[in-house]
């Protein structure tokens, strides 16, 4: 379990499916993607910013679960 980072790749998977299609949806309930599909020349910007938001949060989460498995691997073993 050490190893495989006790399945952290498919939970930090899970975790970043759920927050790309939060993002997009609230894109649409704040009504702001009226904004975002009018301005032509802010589209590739945003769409990178979104891209940029969940590769920092992937790169967190897979430093977050790291350090718990090596905490695990201290306490338990």
């Amino acid at each position: 379990m050490f190893v495989s980072n006790y399945a952290a790749d498919s939970f930090v998977a899970l975790l970043l499916i759920g927050s790309a299609a939060s993002l997009i949806s609230s894109e649409f309930e704040y009504n702001t993607m009226k904004n975002i599909v009018c301005q032509i020349h802010s589209r590739p910007k945003i769409l990178l910013a979104k891209w940029l938001l969940l590769l920092t949060y992937s790169v967190f989460l897979y430093i977050w679960f790291s350090g718990l498995t090596y905490l695990n691997q201290f306490i338990f073993f």
